[in-house]
């Protein structure tokens, strides 16, 4: 009958979708070391008690590996997971990407990181995400370097997008900005010393703030 066939179908779907997060989930496990591999049914059990709204279970399993794989803990891999997948769905961006980003994004800043809940609300705030998950992670480290704090960079970023920028050249201007700040020319050297600024890049951040430090 129709409803036996239906029943049938819907049997091999599950049973397909089951197969395809069990295979993903094989793929985390091949991330973590011998001293991590004890959390695999944790991370198993966190991932199917995520909102089905944030997505199929297969999909996050392969964001975790991909968090996992650009260095993420795996003591805070559920959180970046987690909050990746908000901000994908905010801004209707690809799951992996998101959280790649994010992670790329702590991992430059290490302790000193804010937690990827805040991380990934920033990044909404700025907008275009698909391109700041893609590129921040190429100046974060150095803007962690001139002592720039993660909310400063992005301030930095939206402030350089009100200029007319498109984000692809905000994201340039930005790079240029905060190498300028780390290995400033001379005559960015010799105005600093003119006003008593010693140090340069972190001294003007300090005194000033990030943005100031643009200005």
């Amino acid at each position: 009958s129709a409803w036996t066939a239906a029943a049938i179908g819907i049997g091999a779907a599950a049973v397909k979708m089951a197969g395809d997060f069990d295979q993903s989930m094989r793929k985390v496990e091949s991330k973590l070391d011998k001293t991590t591999k004890g959390q695999l049914p944790n991370l198993k059990r966190a991932i199917m008690a995520l909102p089905p709204e944030l997505g199929e279970a297969t999909d996050l399993a392969n964001a975790l590996t991909e968090a996992l794989d650009e260095g993420a803990d795996s003591a805070k891999a559920m959180e970046i997971l987690t909050a990746g997948a908000k901000l994908s769905k905010a801004a209707m961006s690809d799951l992996g990407e998101t959280t790649k980003g994010l992670t790329r994004f702590m991992n430059a800043y290490g302790k000193e990181s804010a937690s990827a809940g805040e991380l990934g609300a920033w990044m909404f705030e700025t907008g275009d995400v698909d391109e700041l998950a893609a590129g921040i992670g190429k100046i974060a480290r150095n803007a962690h370097d001139a002592g720039i704090s993660q909310k400063e960079l992005l301030s930095g970023l939206a402030v350089m997008k009100d200029h007319g920028r498109s984000s692809e050249e905000a994201m340039k201007a930005l790079s240029s900005a905060v190498r300028g700040l780390i290995e400033p020319g001379k005559t960015a050297k010799d105005a600093a010393e003119r006003l008593g600024i010693d140090g340069f890049g972190t001294a003007l951040v300090k005194a000033r703030g990030f943005v100031g430090a643009l200005e």
